[in-house]
């Protein structure tokens, strides 16, 4: 698997669902103790990166605490707190589908060129 021991990239999570909208993020993981978003804003809004990803950990009196943020274009492997084998998990679901919606692709291009081919494109 790309990236296993790094914080999940763009791609994996744009790919996955969303879980909560908020004002410029997407919260794309929360297993109730690390929350992880994927900010809708760029480096044209204010954003320090293209993709920025921030990550968020509950505490021991159970406030989410924002722990950093990282270029999810270039993930680190660690923030404070958490490390990307934290979320194997959810990047192999993630790079299922990314397999999966690459396969659509091909599939779709395919029958696109085989409908041109034929002359009924």
């Amino acid at each position: 698997m790309r990236n296993d021991n790094k914080l999940p990239t763009t791609r994996q999570l744009e790919v996955m669902p969303t879980l909560l909208v908020s004002h410029t993020c997407d919260m794309k993981f929360d297993d109730g103790e690390v929350r992880l978003f994927l900010s809708r804003c760029d480096i044209y809004d204010g954003e320090p990166f293209k993709n920025t990803a921030y990550l968020e950990i509950k505490d021991e009196s159970g406030r989410w605490i924002d722990q950093g943020y990282y270029d999810a274009d270039s993930p680190p492997e660690c923030l404070p707190g958490v490390t990307g084998t934290y979320f194997l998990d959810f990047k192999v679901d993630a790079e299922r589908l990314i397999e999966w919606l690459e396969d659509q692709d091909a599939l779709a291009l395919q029958a696109l060129t085989n409908s041109i081919v034929m002359g009924n494109g």
